[in-house]
């Protein structure tokens, strides 16, 4: 969708930009969560992978949860550790001086930040179609036996509507395509997804996004079911 959702103050709107980051020639991003996040993100991990000559999927999620990881402890810095004069490499070595009661707090203040971004990359390599889910605090998980991912608030909705489809990767990409645009309109029901709607197919040298005919064509179908 591109439904942007910031909760203080509390707005919501349709965003006139996709959601779907190119990061190589054959592989996306799609994102959930902070709308301002995944955008340094992408670009950095866009120039770690500017050398390679076709990078695998694996290669690019590898790089993905590095800068995640890094991002994820920067915000930290800035938010909890700074204001108290402190960095990562100054406030663990330290940590013994503090009175057990504060070193505690700030370390579970640590442990618990969430960074407010999932991450869904999906790309296709030289050994297949790859899917591989990216949450907080840098964890991977990949996703290629069952075929599917969702993220966001309405991921649920979306598996569930796949489940009962008995989808699996060996779908024809037809029927896929149709599929995969119902769970999407079923995971409208869910709180912050948008009914704007964009869809891309990935082979190993490209990425197409489907036309706006083709996806007036998929929602005539979804209607009439």
């Amino acid at each position: 969708d591109r439904m942007i959702t910031i909760t203080m103050p509390p707005i919501e709107y349709e965003h006139a930009v996709p959601k779907i980051s190119k990061i190589s020639k054959s592989c996306i991003a799609l994102t959930s969560g902070s709308a301002l996040a995944h955008t340094d993100l992408c670009r950095e991990v866009q120039t770690r992978i500017s050398g390679m000559s076709a990078p695998t999927t694996k290669t690019i999620v590898d790089k993905i949860v590095g800068c995640y990881i890094e991002q994820r402890k920067r915000k930290i810095e800035e938010e909890i550790l700074k204001s108290r004069g402190f960095e990562f490499d100054t406030f663990y070595p330290n940590l013994r001086n503090f009175p057990p009661e504060v070193g505690i707090t700030i370390d579970s203040r640590i442990e618990s930040f969430d960074f407010d971004l999932e991450i869904l990359v999906v790309g296709v390599d030289e050994s297949g179609g790859h899917i591989y889910q990216i949450d907080n605090p840098g964890t991977a998980n990949c996703f290629d036996s069952l075929g599917y991912g969702s993220i966001g608030s309405g991921w649920h909705h979306a598996v569930y509507s796949l489940i009962a489809n008995n989808y699996t990767s060996l779908v024809p990409l037809k029927d896929a395509v149709y599929l995969v645009y119902e769970a999407k309109k079923r995971a409208e029901s869910a709180p912050g997804v948008g009914r704007d709607t964009d869809m891309c197919i990935i082979t190993e040298n490209d990425i197409k996004i489907l036309s706006e005919e083709t996806m007036r064509k998929l929602n005539e179908i979804y209607e009439k079911k």
